[in-house]
């Protein structure tokens, strides 16, 4: 028979041996995880929570989901927030100019980009949304939403600037900006983004169509990269998104529009429920494409996380991310004939 002692010794020994084997495994995962973090978290926590869709009318602007190809019920708002409800989180892609679509990045060991994997179709990897409906599709990377626009007169159709409404709203026009998210035990909000909202990426295909839905000549891409002045690492300036197709950026400079940073601060003193907003400003054009009472304009919106963006990075791994994207479309009111002029 063995001594007390011996046995207590002997269940040490074993319990020894377990924890080792817990700690080594738990090095392996952590080594596993760290080598695709980039991809892993980036893929499973960001999601746009928050996305407004908004027409002026003042401009007598009207906007239509799509319904199975055709315009829907025309109207001046396409509210999305109970469309988006229960989107699929973003997994990183980018975007390649020469082939006109969406691929799924692949990451290297020290959790920088190293390449694409597979090219993506909105048939087979887009969250599409029409008549408030999912696709279907188990396999989202990105949001695509199709509708459509229409005016009662010739007019550019742009982006409108982003304006703060008060200081407990973002406000209106265009802008995307991490959602404060109130910290009880802090005292404080946090940015709910946690930097993703520099890599978010808003794409507009427009298509001009006849009043029967038929498509008129080339469609158009044009790329919205909002907070492109700010980063993670705290640098500031712009700087280009290189593409996989080798190039320096994205797409050509005239279906690029890229606005400063939006941002909040705490008040003084602390309110759980106000901060004070200071929206971004576009720098450069903002027109989408031309209107005329003979046309529609079918465009798909696209939001997406570029994993080419140097702001895509492991700062929001493991953390729940909410983003609120807003788009507001407007007039070239010196085109458009209604009579009606808006305060600068």
């Amino acid at each position: 028979m063995k001594h007390p002692m011996q046995l207590r010794q002997r269940q040490l020994n074993k319990r020894t041996k377990v924890y080792l084997m817990f700690f080594a495994l738990a090095l392996a995962t952590v080594a596993v995880i760290s080598a695709s973090v980039a991809w892993m978290s980036i893929s499973r926590t960001p999601i746009v929570s928050d996305l407004g869709l908004t027409v002026l009318t003042e401009n007598r602007l009207e906007i239509a989901p799509d319904e199975n190809g055709s315009p829907g019920e025309w109207d001046a708002v396409l509210d999305l927030s109970t469309i988006l409800e229960n989107v699929a989180p973003l997994k990183t892609v980018t975007y390649s100019q020469s082939h006109d679509g969406f691929y799924a990045m692949s990451y290297g060991l020290d959790g920088r980009a190293d390449g694409v994997t597979v090219a993506l179709t909105d048939a087979n990897n887009a969250n599409v949304r029409s008549n408030g409906n999912a696709s279907g599709t188990p396999d989202g990377y990105y949001i695509a939403i199709p509708f459509w626009l229409r005016a009662p007169s010739t007019a550019n159709i742009c982006l409108s600037e982003a304006k703060a409404v008060d200081e407990e709203r973002a406000g209106s026009g265009t802008y995307v900006i991490g959602n404060p998210v109130w910290n009880g035990s802090a005292v404080t909000h946090e940015n709910g983004g946690n930097g993703l909202e520099n890599a978010l990426r808003l794409g507009f295909r427009c298509q001009t169509t006849d009043l029967d839905g038929n498509p008129t000549g080339q469609s158009r891409f044009v790329i919205y990269e909002p907070n492109a002045d700010t980063h993670v690492d705290g640098s500031t300036g712009y700087q280009e998104t290189p593409s996989i197709d080798g190039g320096n950026s994205l797409i050509g400079q005239d279906n690029l529009i890229w606005q400063t940073t939006s941002t909040w601060n705490e008040t003084t003193p602390v309110l759980s429920n106000e901060v004070l907003y200071k929206m971004g400003e576009f720098q450069g054009n903002t027109q989408l494409f031309q209107i005329t009472p003979t046309t529609m304009e079918k465009i798909t919106l696209y939001v997406w996380l570029e994993g080419q963006d140097v702001d895509c990075v492991n700062a929001a791994a493991a953390y729940p991310t909410s983003i609120l994207a807003n788009i507001q479309f407007t007039t070239n009111e010196e085109d458009m004939n209604t009579g009606i002029h808006r305060d600068n």
